[in-house]
Parts: C-alpha cells; sequence; structure tokens
C-alpha cells in the first residue's frame, strides 16, 4: 500500500474520504500521507484499513479528538487492526506508544504556532515519525518522561482539549464573521493565552455552537 497513517484529526463535515468520496459525517477523519508524493489525504475508517500496509494498526495512530463528541462515527473499519499481544504488558505499551505519538503531534506540529513551546528532542522525534512512521520503545519511553515532567498546561490532556476547542472555536468565528466579534474572538484570544478555558466560558461558547448546523458541543 502507497500510505502511512499519521493521526486521527478533526474535519468540519464538509469534507470527502480521498478514495470513496463518501461525506465524512463523523466530523472526525483518518489522515494518511502518500509516501511517494508526501500529500496527505482524509479518509473513513474503512478505506484508511485499505489503504495501509497490515505493518499497522490504525487502533495506534493518534487521536487528536477526543474532546469532540462525535457525530454517527463508525469503528468497523478500525476493528481488523492487530494488536501485538493481549497480554497486559502489550497492552501498556501500545497505550504508551499512541499517548505519545498523540503529544509529539499535537506540540511539535498542530499547535506548534499557538504554543510556541518546541522541544528540540520532541521536534526531532516528531521529524523521524513523520518519516518512518514509527517510533521505538526508548524513544516513546523518552517522550512519555517528557510529557511527565512538564507544566501543567503542556500536559497531553490539556493539549487535546485545547486543540479541540481552539478548533471549533476557529471554525465558528469564520461562520459567524463580524458577529463573533464580541464574544468568539475574546474567548479565543483567552484560550490562547491561557491554555484553558473556564466551565463558564465553555458553556458560554456552546450556547453560539449549538446555532450552528453541524457544529458539535464543546466537551
Amino acid at each position: 500500500m502507497n500510505y502511512l497513517p499519521l493521526r486521527k484529526d478533526l474535519t468540519e463535515g464538509k469534507r470527502k474520504c480521498y478514495f470513496c468520496g463518501r461525506q465524512l459525517t463523523s466530523l472526525k477523519a483518518f489522515v494518511l500521507e502518500n509516501v511517494v508524493t508526501k500529500e496527505e489525504v482524509f479518509s473513513g475508517p474503512k478505506c484508511a484499513q485499505d489503504n495501509i500496509s497490515d505493518e499497522f494498526d490504525l487502533r495506534l495512530m493518534p487521536d487528536l479528538t477526543v474532546f469532540t463528541l462525535a457525530f454517527n462515527l463508525d469503528i468497523e473499519g478500525v476493528r481488523k487492526g492487530r494488536l501485538s499481544s493481549s497480554s497486559a504488558s502489550a497492552i501498556q505499551k501500545d497505550i504508551d506508544y499512541k499517548k505519545a505519538i498523540e503529544y509529539i503531534e499535537l506540540r511539535e506540529n498542530k499547535l506548534l504556532k499557538d504554543l510556541n513551546e518546541s522541544y528540540e528532542p520532541l521536534k526531532n522525534y516528531y521529524l523521524k515519525y513523520r518519516m518512518l512512521g514509527r517510533l521505538d520503545e526508548i524513544e516513546i519511553q523518552h517522550i512519555t518522561n517528557i510529557e511527565l515532567k512538564t507544566k501543567p498546561s503542556l500536559k497531553l490532556v490539556n493539549l487535546q482539549k485545547f486543540y479541540n476547542h481552539l478548533f471549533w472555536i476557529n471554525i465558528a468565528i469564520s461562520l459567524l464573521g463580524e458577529r463573533a466579534n464580541d464574544y468568539l474572538v475574546p474567548i479565543k484570544e483567552s484560550l490562547c493565552k491561557y491554555r484553558n478555558i473556564t466551565e463558564a466560558q465553555k458553556n458560554g461558547v456552546n450556547k453560539w455552537l449549538k446555532n450552528l448546523d453541524g457544529i458539535p458541543q464543546l466537551k
């Protein structure tokens, strides 16, 4: 197969699967990279499974969507993947691997400009992952240790939440235009400054989002 699995990512619902042309209505998509052209394409789970090598497991792809409520997500295509073993230690290794890749994907790619917190070892691991599609156990452990010792605003769970909230606030601002200036734009500025929003701010954003067709509530 000619594609590397990169990540499971958010999409605004208008994008279609590169392979079969079906609309990706779940708001979540699998992003693959053409190994020859380096083009990134968006895919549904079934087509993603059909177009990657058997050496890769979709369930180990970094998932950047955990703080977005999905619409009609079909996971059947992911169940064909295999894990290395059913033992508890092997399962934990798989979990550690997935979280480590999520961390470098968010910190060194998706949120690089917003965070301005690039870290040379993480950057090097990310570049290697993009080149080879995998990292070894020692590298994964090093990433895990870096995340463990970092400040709260740079913990994985906070970056996940930050990314999901920022994605949908940006979509809402683009749809609302000037109407977003009084509330959503200041909320975005606050989110980028503090890398978090309060529960009251989240509830306020959701009041806007619920009136926008196809836009989910913040989780």
